[in-house]
């Protein structure tokens, strides 16, 4: 197999890196994750929505499933091992899958989003404001929304 594709490109925006490998090598792709682990990239809305709305049968999303994650592939101090750990509405196959999406859909209905966004608006502001000043802190901002305001 070839080298995998790495992502993120140093000094490329992540989606033009995205778009310039599905033009390049198609709409399922072999890349490189930092810390050398290897990973899938699907580029297509139809093939992306194919993986989320599966019923377990081609695609396994729950990290149960990982070989590499599980049998000590990848590291436990992997930075991004976060993100595919947990039970989070990304991650979860079939009947779990779907409860999920079910509570969120109820939740973020278009007319609830709309309501928030002025709100969302102020407090992105306030996050920006100053920012060059406070770099080295927009992830405590953008995680917690109350310890920006406290800045």
């Amino acid at each position: 197999m070839a080298t995998p594709l790495q992502i993120p490109v140093p000094s490329e925006r992540t989606s033009a890196t995205i778009r310039r490998y599905h033009d390049q090598d198609g709409p399922i792709l072999r890349v490189e994750l930092p810390g050398q682990v290897p990973a899938w990239l699907v580029t297509s809305y139809e093939l992306v929505n194919e993986v989320l709305t599966n019923d377990d049968t081609l695609f396994a999303k729950n990290p149960a499933n990982f070989t590499a994650l599980n049998d000590g592939t990848i590291p436990a101090d992997w930075p991004l091992r976060q993100l595919i750990e947990g039970e989070h509405l990304l991650i979860q196959d079939g009947a779990d899958h779907r409860r999920l999406r079910g509570l969120i859909n109820r939740a973020f209905t278009p007319a609830r989003v709309q309501g928030l966004a002025p709100r969302i608006q102020r407090i992105t502001t306030d996050c920006w404001t100053g920012w060059p000043a406070r770099a080295a802190r927009w992830t405590s901002c953008a995680s917690s929304p109350s310890r920006c305001r406290s800045w």
